[in-house]
């Protein structure tokens, strides 16, 4: 999980694929599945974590234009307010993600979807 979730971080900032499969010791079709699937839960990703931050206590902020960089840092953002919620007594940050989405952003055949508001 920690592998999956540095590579789509890596690749989100601007690394290529190739170079950042190779840091990982991954094949290079591996790492593109994780990043094509992310991709195309970004959108619901960045959601569902921006609302998840806001709900901990998070200020407004705003998030990139670029969906998976948009869905990296909604993640990072709620992850530092679960982290002031309960103390920095958090799991890593893909852990989280997992714990957080049931594993949809890099599950083959699940979906994340928005939240819906109360």
């Amino acid at each position: 999980m920690e592998v999956v979730g540095t590579v789509i971080a890596a690749v989100a900032g601007g690394t290529p694929v190739a170079a950042a499969a190779e840091e990982q010791a991954i094949p290079r079709s591996t790492a593109r599945g994780w990043i094509s699937r992310f991709a195309e839960r970004a959108p619901g990703i960045a959601n569902r974590f921006a609302s998840l931050a806001i709900d901990l206590g998070s200020g407004p902020f705003a998030l990139p234009a670029q969906p998976a960089r948009a869905a990296v840092e909604a993640i990072g953002r709620a992850l530092q307010a679960a982290r002031r919620k309960r103390a920095g007594n958090v799991v890593g940050v893909w852990r989280f993600v997992s714990v957080v989405s049931g594993g949809a952003p890099y599950m083959a055949g699940s979906a994340m979807r928005p939240r819906s508001s109360p």
